[in-house]
């Protein structure tokens, strides 16, 4: 089976099935940063834990210790704020399927939160920013919250080392 992203057709192995034909956002992510790495850990099923991905993993479980249901979006009043935890949701345009570390709502404009172990990218200008593959990670979100009715201009990228929000 085949995935097309972005006019690039992804071959998948046979993890993935008719069953579950989408390709997660983290996934996306993976692409961007390692185009090699994505096909190691996503079509040849191959990963590797070290000393960085397990301190990720033993941070991300407390991150998704509590899942949430996302009501829909036509049925939060506007003035309400609503925080779900490990939110997780699919884009049958798109093909995609993301868990989202935290989405903050008011109202129907939502704002997807992803936790990351490291620190942000600093611009010569001394500005943080997120780095690219994060960004689009961010974007692949949105997309899905999109999907399911919600207005989503911005994301947010929470790094565990410097705890700042980006």
């Amino acid at each position: 089976p085949a995935l097309w992203c972005e006019g690039l057709m992804i071959l998948r192995n046979d993890s993935s099935t008719d069953e579950n034909p989408y390709l997660p956002a983290r996934m996306i992510n993976e692409f961007s940063y390692c185009p090699r790495l994505f096909y190691l850990e996503h079509v040849d099923g191959l990963f590797v834990h070290n000393a960085d991905t397990i301190e990720g993993a033993s941070r991300h479980a407390r991150v998704d210790a509590k899942t949430d249901e996302l009501p829909s979006s036509d049925s939060i009043p506007a003035d309400q704020k609503i925080h779900a935890r490990s939110v997780t949701l699919s884009s049958d345009r798109h093909g995609s399927i993301a868990k989202v570390d935290l989405v903050e709502v008011t109202g129907n404009i939502a704002t997807p939160v992803d936790y990351k172990r490291g620190s942000p990218r600093k611009l010569e200008d001394g500005t943080l920013t997120a780095w690219d593959p994060e960004r689009i990670q961010l974007c692949a979100q949105a997309l899905v919250l999109r999907e399911h009715g919600f207005f989503c201009n911005e994301g947010i990228i929470f790094f565990w080392e410097t705890r700042q929000r980006v």
